[in-house]
């Protein structure tokens, strides 16, 4: 195998105008657990194209730099939100800028310093920051008949004076699609970039806003993790009479209350969001 066959293979991959694909997500951080898996695919619209990453049954759509609704009201992605969008093309840099190693199907490489922090700020961007130490990374690619079959990340480190573990595993990868691009978000895909998007989401700080009154942001809770999308979600849903996922106004508020509400911690007896 040369040393460009990973990275052709990747690239090959993400340049199909339809993929699909299943992220899982573990993280261990201190004493907690939490894990999640998202379905993630990616259609065409025109010359736009978009992801949709489905978070405990909530559609989520990102394309040109946004979050985007079902309900077509977009928002410029920051710090915030796990991009999905980005993830597999950073993999694929790495294995044109970093040398490989080789076991059978699988090709490996580890990673340092600002690769291994970016890849982490993509998975989980509530575990890094300032705060954050990353010890070690790698990323494992089972490549089979010049396919792309998986993808493995771990990471392990510091964040907040507690230890972590991530372990993300991309698998199911095709190169086709069922899923179905609403019409409000193609049209707001296809507004040119985030300029004109409704609202920047941003994670909390203890700054105030521009008003006569101070507010003071509570700070996210740690625990929290890789789950910012589902914490939010599930925070505006406590109490309501019926899913989330019938409700696209809903969601709307819950990613709009991230802005306002502090991230939750896992409950004591429970490892999963």
């Amino acid at each position: 195998m040369t040393f460009s066959d990973p990275y052709k293979a990747l690239m090959e991959f993400g340049r199909a105008d339809e993929l699909s694909m299943s992220v899982s997500v573990e993280v261990a951080l201190g004493d907690e657990r939490m894990s999640t898996v998202v379905p993630v695919a990616v259609k065409r619209s025109g010359e736009n194209s978009i992801t949709c990453a489905v978070v405990e049954n909530v559609p989520l759509y990102y394309s040109n730099a946004m979050l985007i609704l079902e309900n077509g009201k977009s928002y410029s992605v920051s710090s915030m939100f796990p991009d999905y969008s980005s993830l597999l093309g950073k993999i694929t840099a790495l294995y044109r800028d970093v040398e490989y190693t080789e076991d059978g199907s699988a090709c490996m490489v580890s990673i340092s310093g600002a690769q291994a922090a970016e890849l982490l700020q993509t998975l989980c961007p509530a575990l890094s920051g300032e705060t954050e130490t990353v010890n070690s990374a790698a990323v494992e690619t089972v490549i089979e008949n010049g396919s792309v079959q998986s993808i493995t990340v771990s990471a392990s480190g510091e964040s907040n004076g507690s230890a972590f573990e991530v372990c993300a595993v991309i698998s199911g990868m095709e190169t086709s699609s069922d899923a179905v691009i609403p019409e409000a978000v193609a049209e707001a895909a296809a507004q040119n970039s985030a300029d004109t998007a409704d609202e920047v989401i941003e994670q909390p700080v203890q700054e105030a806003p521009v008003s006569e009154e101070t507010v003071v942001m509570p700070e996210a809770a740690p625990a929290a993790a890789c789950e910012a999308v589902e914490t939010v979600v599930e925070e505006s849903a406590e109490g309501a009479e019926t899913p989330l996922s019938a409700s696209t106004e809903a969601v709307e508020e819950a990613v709009e209350d991230a802005m306002e509400m502090p991230l939750i911690p896992l409950d004591e007896d429970d490892d999963t969001i």
